[in-house]
């Protein structure tokens, strides 16, 4: 799926209180700051880190540092201490996304807010690579669902996360652990089909098999028989993520010189 449009919203002016507002909360950051002005998107994020595809907020960013970023955004509701999911659309890059925690917000007397931003927050922490829905278990030689496998078929709905089908995986009928298969009237395990566990992963070498009359299952796990076309499918998907990561966007932008106390936002 790919990832959600975003557009880059017109810039509002700011008052004086609104200047003093913000530089209350910006300036306690630890970092640098620097101007960037990049179509951003936004997403609520619940306790249990699902988002709403639907409800997408879309704005602008405005700053940046190695530990916050400053938003501008048009529509939707926010509060101090909420949590989001945000993506910046940088440029010739696709979308890339950070969890943050709203600190400050500024709301003005049109439709855009600004919010100060902390990185961080669950969002920012199940924001990993390759992470697949079934993970292989050693003891029980079967694949047990990765616990955030919901969370991700969410955020791949939203456009967030994208999804690909590695492989697909012949498991035991009864306890969809994984077995070995042979011919029958052979022993178990000697001939060239056969499944094969290393590192933790599976690969089963089975061309064919739906099609193949006199190959026979045997169950590693409960050591159930069963006839090859019994046997049942599992997808091992992977979710990528594409992270956001705030040090290198800085260190782009280091040529350029850091934001004084007085320059809050760049003026267009």
């Amino acid at each position: 799926m790919s990832a959600p449009r975003v557009r880059l919203e017109p810039m509002f002016e700011l008052t004086p209180r609104m200047i003093s507002e913000l530089r209350d909360s910006v300036d306690r950051r630890r970092h640098d700051r620097f101007a960037l002005q990049r179509p951003a998107v936004a997403f609520s994020v619940a306790d249990d880190g699902m988002i709403d595809p639907d409800k997408p907020v879309y704005g602008a960013s405005r700053e940046i540092s190695e530990s916050g970023i400053l938003l501008q955004l048009s529509g939707g509701e926010f509060e101090v201490s909420q949590e989001l999911l945000v993506g910046l659309n940088l440029e010739g890059q696709q979308v890339q996304y950070a969890g943050v925690i709203v600190r400050r917000i500024v709301p003005s007397s049109g439709s855009p807010v600004l919010i100060g931003a902390e990185f961080g927050g669950p969002a920012d922490e199940v924001r990993a690579e390759q992470l697949l829905n079934l993970q292989f278990n050693s003891h029980s030689m079967s694949f047990e669902a990765e616990p955030l496998e919901m969370l991700l078929e969410n955020w791949a709905e939203a456009g967030v996360a994208s999804r690909t089908l590695l492989d697909r995986v012949l498991v035991c009928p009864k306890c969809s652990a994984l077995p070995t298969f042979g011919v029958s009237g052979r022993r178990f395990g000697v001939t060239e089909r056969k499944s094969v566990v290393s590192d933790g992963k599976a690969d089963c070498d089975l061309r064919g098999v739906g099609s193949e009359d006199g190959l026979d299952g045997l169950c590693l796990g409960c050591g159930l028989r069963f006839a090859a076309k019994h046997a049942r499918e599992l997808d091992l998907v992977s979710y990528d993520v594409c992270r956001l990561d705030p040090l290198a966007v800085v260190a782009e932008l280091s040529d350029e010189p850091a934001l004084s106390t007085e320059q809050l936002v760049v003026s267009e």
